[in-house]
């Protein structure tokens, strides 16, 4: 089996060729490595797909920056909703399946309990409503797939919440956090697919 992950470079990436390497080939692109494959362009996104020709798709990869994204809209979508649209629909002419990463900020954020997956979605940023529109894109493109929404992603690698206070512990005496947000934070290793 050949699994194309994309995104070789993010966290969630580095986990996921480390763990699937025991299921077959790896390749792992994103857009530093040859062929490129950036779901910020995603005229080009077709023909790294088909020089690799996988058996499997996992799209690890996207545009995170949430804030920035309300200035970055159109970087965003594109990384977020047309990338992954054009590799769902690779996915369905090779006739091959698709794991994709999505994100809990497809979700309206105002609950008091955990989201379920069939809750009414409702983003409120940039970033969100790009990630809402590559999972439709996805769904619609009748590859067969699974989309796994995450929230608080952390691991030994990468930048994350857990890192980033770590660091800044290291550096001041006292540390200032938001604290108007639950959330439920999330080993990379827990999101490996399991057959």
């Amino acid at each position: 089996m050949k699994i194309l992950i994309v995104g070789r470079g993010g966290q969630l990436a580095w986990e996921l060729r480390r763990t699937l390497a025991c299921f077959g080939e790896v390749v792992a692109l994103d857009r530093h490595t040859v062929p490129v494959l950036d779901l910020a362009e995603p005229a080009g996104v077709a023909a790294a797909v088909r020089s690799v020709r996988p058996d499997l798709i996992v799209n690890a990869a996207a545009y995170t920056a949430v804030d920035r994204a309300e200035q970055e809209p159109e970087r965003a979508w594109k990384a977020n909703a047309e990338g992954p649209a054009v590799l769902a629909a690779e996915a369905a002419r090779l006739g091959i399946g698709l794991i994709h990463y999505s994100t809990d900020y497809v979700f309206p954020g105002d609950g008091s309990v955990p989201y379920r997956e069939d809750d009414p979605v409702g983003p409120r940023n940039v970033y969100g409503r790009s990630k809402l529109a590559g999972e439709a894109a996805i769904a619609e493109s009748g590859a067969a797939h699974v989309v796994l929404r995450t929230a608080w992603v952390y691991g030994v690698r990468g930048q994350n919440f857990l890192r980033t206070m770590l660091r800044l512990m290291a550096e001041r005496e006292v540390v200032r956090v938001i604290d108007d947000q639950l959330g439920a934070p999330t080993l990379d290793r827990f999101l490996e697919p399991v057959w």
